[in-house]
């Protein structure tokens, strides 16, 4: 029960996260796979909004973003990625 209620808030998150401009490249239970041609000032710019992500600097397009814990967090990462968009 808990893994399908796991996945199915990472597959409304990477729907979120492919909203606001980023390539989603995976989706599993805990994280989300992101690629974006900007992904190093993406990193910096959720950093400076204390948004963690982990970024791959042998992969510098690449970034991975953890399942937020609810729909308030949800809603304020995927605000700063379309602040970032825009």
């Amino acid at each position: 029960q808990m893994r399908k209620r796991l996945m199915m808030e990472a597959e409304q998150q990477s729907e979120l996260l492919e909203s606001a401009g980023l390539q989603v490249g995976g989706v599993n239970p805990l994280f989300i796979y992101g690629r974006h041609e900007q992904a190093d000032e993406l990193f910096q710019h959720l950093a400076r909004r204390q948004i963690l992500v982990r970024n791959f600097p042998e992969n510098p397009k690449f970034l991975r973003f953890g399942l937020c814990k609810d729909k308030q967090e949800r809603q304020r990462l995927i605000a700063a990625v379309r602040e970032f968009a825009y």
